[in-house]
């Protein structure tokens, strides 16, 4: 089983691996963590760390790879995880804009980057401005 720990660990140290093996590691995690996701504070850790799973095979455009994670993420989601959604409806988005290089999407994109600062998340709102300049090519 992994623990809470574990899927920390993991979750934060995306960066350092291969893609292969990051989802290897992630559907082992998702695995193995079948009795702990009833546990509150182990199923956010894990539905955060599947989030991060899924941007990190966007960023690296392995859509295969991130389509497995969007299906987890849809099973996983409930409507208490809210924001978790929103960032996962997001990144979604900025997924198809990647594929498709749609000017329509560009745009929705940095709609929702105002709306966030309008909603005063303002943190969060620079973190999509980064991604969408580093990553939106």
């Amino acid at each position: 089983q992994w623990t809470e720990f574990e899927v920390s660990i993991f979750s934060t140290c995306l960066e350092g691996l291969q893609i292969g093996d990051a989802f290897a590691l992630g559907c082992e995690m998702l695995e193995r963590s079948k009795f702990y996701i009833n546990l509150p504070y182990n199923a956010i850790l894990i539905k955060n760390a599947t989030l991060n799973l899924f941007v990190y095979m966007v960023i690296r455009e392995n859509y295969a790879y991130a389509r497995y994670f969007e299906i987890e993420l849809n099973r996983l989601l409930s409507d208490l995880d809210m924001e978790l959604k929103i960032s996962f409806h997001i990144f979604k988005t900025l997924a198809s804009y990647k594929q498709e290089k749609s000017p329509e999407l560009l745009v929705k994109l940095r709609g929702y980057v105002q709306v966030l600062k309008d909603f005063e998340c303002g943190a969060w709102a620079e973190r999509l401005a980064m991604f969408l300049e580093r990553y939106g090519n």
